[in-house]
């Protein structure tokens, strides 16, 4: 692996498409933590058991293949595809610290409040659908691990893969949601866990965002973003 400078003019950090960007995709990010907050007015245990009646083999299938997306190696597939497919060394920085970001605070809430059951531990199993439920943990519901992943990826893409107003960025989102409810269907979280664990991935994303863009943009042998990185 080698670097190569790429000659470029104007300054990209802070430029004002990427100011365009982080408040497009920071409005997108507001507009869900809004519209999926109404969700709390419906009792937690009656979210688990209204999606989980949809059982089947197909979507325990698919609920599994989300599960493994956002897990730790599932991302570590999403980061080689940045490397590969986008060679460049800044969106790679930021999307590792964008996980390390989002994952660490999210194993700290998990340890404070490890004491938090998962619904398929305090809900009747005569309500639920499914015969896997014994060999799951039954603590460490609060947040959801696997959705604050699946957060990172949905927004640390919209800001590398996709450019500022573009509509298709929005399609992206139906990942992050479909992780969430295979989370809730598996009755492994409730509402309130896939919803947090959102809310901490995306502030991971964003934070990372204004903190590469701040550090790299000031210190100018830190400005990585002028590398293409070379895959021999």
């Amino acid at each position: 692996m080698s670097y190569q400078k790429i000659n470029k003019s104007g300054n990209f950090f802070f430029s004002q498409d990427e100011l365009s960007k982080i408040k497009e995709i920071s409005i997108i990010a507001f507009s869900m933590i809004v519209m999926f907050a109404f969700f709390f007015i419906v009792p937690k245990n009656y979210l688990v058991i209204a999606v989980n009646k949809y059982h089947s083999t197909f979507f325990n299938i698919f609920s599994k293949i989300l599960e493994f997306s956002a897990s730790f190696l599932g991302y570590g597939f999403f980061l080689g595809s940045i490397i590969f497919f986008r060679r460049n060394f800044f969106e790679t920085i930021f999307s590792l610290i964008s996980f390390f970001i989002a994952s660490s605070i999210t194993k700290l809430i998990k340890n404070i409040f490890s004491f938090l059951a998962r619904p398929h531990a305090c809900i009747d199993h005569s309500l639920l659908q499914g015969s896997f439920f014994e060999d799951l943990e039954k603590t460490m519901s609060f947040p959801s691990g696997h959705s604050s992943t699946a957060f990172v990826i949905t927004f640390t893409s919209m800001f590398i893969f996709f450019k500022t107003k573009s509509k298709k960025k929005l399609i992206v989102l139906v990942f992050g949601i479909l992780v969430a409810l295979s989370r809730v269907y598996l009755a492994v979280h409730f509402f309130r866990d896939v919803y947090f664990g959102m809310i901490i991935g995306i502030l991971g994303v964003i934070i990372s965002r204004l903190f590469c863009c701040s550090v790299f943009g000031f210190k100018k042998f830190l400005r990585i973003n002028d590398y293409k990185i070379n895959i021999k």
